[in-house]
């Protein structure tokens, strides 16, 4: 993605005299602008940050004007589902300091649309490698792109997951899940609705079956869908199907048409 053309919004600089030390250098203190702020606290975060061991990291952050934030990460062509982590942020100047339980990142406000991941110098990396420390503003899903087959697993094999789903009406949706292994097959049905600010589909537990409670949650990553109970992204199994354990987890990928 080229971020050359996003636009920067202004901060106002605060001068004053500046107290001087050997060996330091004269700062001048920065005030974000309150619509920037505003806009950083009402909006998510999104990109992919690099990785050693896989194709990328990515990574989507929402930070929030009570000073928490919280961070979804995803390795991305790894044996691994996301994960989710709640922290708490401080602003000094233009850098955001966050705290994960004792793990510290920093990230420097860019502008209303544009933070950037720094190191615990606070320096930005430059050149070539500089726009993959960026994280852009995310858009919206578009819901009616988000119908369709998603399958999790090898459909040669034995056992995998796929669900469907079905856009009935606008911002409503219906789900239809199977769960096949080499002795079993499961299959249930659910009704939701999108929750926009989150972009989650929400598909209340009672709709599958009377008695149960909770909501079973759709996201979606860059590539994949996923699932979750309220909120836990580590879901444990869940009895279906005249008391089959089904294990939601799974990074379910969408069919192309041609593969449907």
């Amino acid at each position: 993605m080229n971020y050359r053309n996003l636009f920067v919004a202004p901060f106002v600089v605060l001068l004053g005299l500046t107290s001087c030390k050997k060996n330091d250098e004269n700062k001048v203190p920065i005030e974000i602008q309150p619509e920037v702020l505003n806009a950083l606290f009402n909006n998510k975060y999104q990109g992919v940050l690099p990785c050693g061991d896989c194709s990328g990291i990515e990574t989507i952050i929402a930070l929030r004007a009570d000073s928490t934030l919280s961070k979804l990460v995803f390795y991305k062509d790894k044996d691994s589902y996301p994960k989710n982590f709640d922290g708490t942020w401080k602003l000094k100047d233009s850098v955001f300091e966050v705290n994960f339980n004792g793990d510290k990142e920093f990230y420097k406000i860019k502008s209303d649309s544009l933070i950037a991941r720094v190191g615990s110098d606070l320096k930005e990396v430059k050149g070539k490698l500089a726009e993959d420390y960026l994280l852009a503003l995310k858009q919206p899903l578009k819901w009616d792109e988000v119908a369709g087959t998603y399958i999790s697993g090898d459909t040669l094999s034995e056992s995998y997951k796929k669900f469907e789903l079905q856009e009935v009406k606008k911002n409503d949706f219906r789900l239809m899940y199977t769960s096949i292994t080499a002795s079993d097959t499961c299959t249930f049905k659910a009704r939701g609705i999108i929750d926009k600010m989150a972009d989650e589909i929400i598909f209340p537990m009672k709709t599958i079956e009377k008695d149960l409670e909770g909501d079973l949650k759709i996201y979606f990553t860059e590539d994949f869908a996923h699932f979750k109970l309220n909120d836990l992204v580590d879901i444990p199994a869940q009895q279906f199907c005249d008391s089959i354990s089904i294990n939601l987890n799974g990074n379910f990928k969408q069919q192309s048409k041609s593969e449907q």
